[in-house]
């Protein structure tokens, strides 16, 4: 089963950033990069999200890690039985938490955000896929765009429920820009 990402707070940045409530007609990892919509039509209070359209785009937002899991079965949803954060997100037509990374705030992502099978080191950037909700690793900053640079790599350990653990790297990265 391919594991989801996981969205890390590094340097209590919430009471910092500004948070709003959104939803998304698909499924949202914790850590995935969107772009924010209008309003919805149907939820009011909620903004729509979704894959940027382009490298372009100047502001992002990143999806919180779901406030509620589930675990579907049969078409139905039930209460989450996994401690392992990697096996959710964020639900499609459901509301989901997003907050807008200011210049230096440092968050973590799991490589489930990142494009590809390589891993990023320090000093590299990550910034939008066009059309996806992940990161696409570049050796410099490219200039007006969102951009954020991995600082650390860190190791988290996650249950498996057979008495064992996994690890595997956050990469810790720090925003140098975001419209």
């Amino acid at each position: 089963m391919a594991k989801h990402g996981v969205l890390f707070e590094i340097d209590n940045f919430i009471p910092r950033c500004i948070n709003r409530g959104a939803i998304a007609t698909t499924n949202l990892d914790g850590g995935a990069v969107v772009a924010v919509g209008a309003q919805s039509t149907t939820e009011k209070e909620l903004y729509t999200v979704s894959a940027p359209a382009t490298s372009t785009v100047k502001r992002v937002a990143i999806c919180y890690n779901p406030s509620v899991k589930y675990d579907e079965i049969g078409g139905n949803l039930y209460p989450a039985r996994s401690l392992d954060d990697r096996n959710y997100y964020n639900i499609a037509g459901k509301a989901l938490d997003i907050f807008y990374p200011d210049v230096d705030v440092e968050f973590g992502i799991t490589m489930a955000n990142i494009e590809g099978t390589t891993k990023p080191v320090v000093g590299k950037f990550l910034e939008v896929t066009p059309t996806k909700t992940t990161f696409s690793i570049k050796n410099s900053q490219t200039a007006n765009v969102p951009s954020f640079e991995v600082v650390d790599i860190r190791k988290q350990t996650y249950p498996t429920g057979d008495f064992s653990s996994d690890v595997e790297d956050v990469f810790v990265v720090k925003t140098r820009f975001n419209g």
